[in-house]
């Protein structure tokens, strides 16, 4: 599950779709990430470009297979409080880190959008790792292996990578990654570039599951009243999908 009413098969498929066929894509995402990636000395054609989110999109939230994320899930559905020291995406970081493939470059830019895709303007913490990767690993492979085929992905992924990690290598993998985000101002530069349409993906897949909240991305309206439109200025963007 990757919510109380929404599967992880669901929520991903959904952001992949909206990428893909309706809100990105067919408005000619794939040209200017390709066009933004060489200015920044990234030599990738436009389905390369286009890959690199998509695996983004595909991989943001493995890491809510976390077996203690999917109890946390049901004890929600239970009692309506959410209560979970699982911070999914540093467990999708180090999930892509082993199954990616790619030049280094292009999977460093993958992971660091996955890492900031919720806290994109703040680092995160490699010890707020406290536990190890523990999940269903072979239903977690069905889940990506088949949204990987559906959406053209499966050739820059050796699935039998995944397994279960020590808390030492998820650790190890998101503190590498949060160094050299520190360090190389590029990476962060074209990373947003794959962040921007992930996060609104994410959001968008979310709210037309989960009802019982407004997307994230509307969360810092002030005003109350402001909210609709803020709908409306989402629903002219992306079309009327409700």
């Amino acid at each position: 599950m990757a919510a109380a009413s929404e599967t992880l098969y669901e929520h991903i498929d959904e952001a992949l779709r909206f990428f893909y066929h309706e809100g990105f894509i067919p408005r000619g995402y794939g040209t200017f990430i390709t066009s933004k990636l060489k200015l920044q000395g990234q030599e990738v054609d436009e389905k390369s470009a286009k890959d690199l989110v998509g695996l983004a999109i595909l991989l943001h939230d493995v890491g809510k297979a976390h077996s203690l994320y999917q109890k946390a899930i049901e004890r929600y559905e239970r009692e309506g409080v959410w209560r979970s020291r699982i911070v999914h995406e540093l467990y999708s970081v180090a999930v892509a880190q082993r199954v990616l493939i790619l030049n280094e470059e292009a999977k460093r830019l993958v992971m660091t959008a996955i890492l900031l895709h919720h806290e994109y303007m703040r680092l995160p913490n490699s010890s707020m790792v406290d536990e190890p990767f523990k999940a269903d690993i072979e239903e977690l492979k069905r889940v990506i292996m088949e949204l990987s085929l559906r959406y053209g992905l499966s050739e820059h992924l050796k699935l039998s990578e995944i397994r279960m990690l020590s808390k030492h290598e998820v650790r190890s993998v998101v503190k590498s990654l949060v160094a050299q985000i520190k360090v190389d101002r590029r990476l962060y530069a074209c990373a947003a570039l794959i962040l921007h349409p992930l996060i609104i993906c994410d959001n968008i897949s979310a709210h037309r599951h989960r009802r019982d909240r407004i997307p994230r991305i509307l969360e810092d309206v002030d005003v109350l009243k402001d909210e609709e439109k803020a709908y409306d200025i989402l629903r002219g963007v992306f079309g009327n999908h409700g």
